[in-house]
């Protein structure tokens, strides 16, 4: 198999002086229906890692680095860091001093402001302080900035044990260049998760077939395995599922939820065809409404599909021993897929079935109490192959 080409990872550097400040290796999830994301406010969750270093000897030396978790600081750092640098000295928020007395020849008055992110737990942290001296009516502005972690690499810690550096006297150009940075960081980490998420869409309108009046999903969102099944689903069985829809002009997400399908239908163009489905509810206006469907009956182009469950939690089929899943699988197999697994090597069928056969009883779930349930999965496979075998060659027979 060819190497896949390497991607280049994703990094943004901010220097000053003897400091050097690296975001690499953002990771988003977006909120609740948001397919692609157009700013911060639909980000859920934010992980990436901050690293400081310090040039010491000749060289670049890691002062510290964290990988965020539950509270990222890089969004407040860059409305803070906003905030600051259009905040006007004279509409009475800073603090305010002067002198009349050190100097003989000046008059001195400082104004200062900062602004520092906060959170419960302070995974990477941000303070940034501007000042302005006014001296015989000249200004002069610098600002200082601290960066520091409440957590020592990574692992838990408490808020009031910060590692921080702090530059001070920094210009307007390198607070301006650290917001730069800060927002370009921002930026490449929501394109990229644009790219993977339409890159998933693409595959996932893929994954499904419609053939045998069964709902195959295939393994396609998996690189290394896209023409083996993860799922069938059958008339009758309850599922959640989230389609590809629009709202205000823009993609979202629609959710159902407990819907029994009613019908599998094969399209006149192509294999995608329609899940036919009644009952549950559905989420709509970006989760804001819940619409029952109650009897209604709707009819769900496949290639919409982005996501489908089938809740078995409390049936009776999480009880069953291995013979009783093979039995279940056996009901739903077509005559093609019979022969299949008649004419097919076992190595190769346990590859392509081996998750379809699982999932219709749930064999890797603790209740059925399978010491090794990977192993049962494959004797069921074992077994419908013999039995296909053996009822062919006795039809042969007669």
């Amino acid at each position: 198999m060819p190497q896949k080409k390497k991607e280049k990872s994703i990094k943004s550097v901010w220097k000053a002086r003897d400091i050097k400040i690296v975001f690499s290796e953002p990771d988003i999830q977006e909120g609740s229906s948001v397919v692609y994301i157009n700013d911060i406010s639909e980000i859920m969750y934010y992980y990436y890692t901050m690293t400081v270093y310090k040039y010491t000897d000749d060289k670049w030396r890691k002062e510290f680095a964290v990988s965020t978790y539950d509270f990222p600081g890089i969004l407040s750092a860059k409305l803070i860091i906003e905030k600051l640098l259009q905040s006007d000295y004279r509409d009475g928020s800073w603090q305010f001093d002067k002198s009349e007395e050190w100097y003989e020849d000046r008059n001195t008055v400082w104004y200062k402001k900062s602004y520092r992110t906060e959170n419960i737990m302070n995974e990477d942290y941000y303070q940034i302080e501007r000042t302005i001296m006014i001296t015989n009516e000249e200004e002069f502005e610098d600002f200082s900035l601290t960066i520091g972690t409440g957590t020592e690499d990574g692992e838990s810690g408490l808020n009031n044990t910060l590692k921080n550096i702090t530059v001070h006297f920094l210009e307007r150009s390198d607070i301006e260049s650290f917001l730069k940075t800060v927002e370009d960081f921002i930026q490449m980490s929501i394109n990229d998760f644009n790219k993977n998420q339409k890159k998933h869409l693409d595959l996932e309108k893929t994954a499904r077939e419609v053939k045998n009046g069964k709902l195959y999903e295939y393994r396609s969102v998996y690189d290394d395995e896209p023409d083996n099944i993860d799922e069938i689903y059958i008339p009758g069985d309850v599922i959640d599922f989230t389609i590809l829809d629009k709202y205000d002009g823009r993609d979202t997400f629609t959710e159902f939820h407990n819907c029994v399908i009613k019908n599998v239908e094969i399209s006149n163009i192509g294999t995608a065809g329609y899940l036919v489905v009644t009952g549950g509810y559905k989420n709509k206006n970006h989760g804001c409404e819940i619409e029952k469907l109650e009897e209604k009956t709707i009819k769900i182009p496949v290639e919409l599909i982005t996501y489908i469950f089938d809740d078995m939690s409390g049936s009776e089929k999480l009880k069953y021993n291995k013979q009783q899943c093979k039995d279940d699988f056996m009901n739903i197999m077509s005559p093609e897929e019979k022969e299949e697994f008649i004419k097919m090597p076992l190595k190769k069928l346990i590859d392509r079935w081996l998750y379809a056969v699982a999932g219709r009883t749930w064999m890797f779930r603790d209740e059925h109490e399978f010491k090794e349930p990977e192993k049962a999965v494959k004797w069921v496979i074992k077994q419908i192959q013999k039995e296909c075998r053996a009822k062919k060659q006795k039809n042969n027979l007669k």
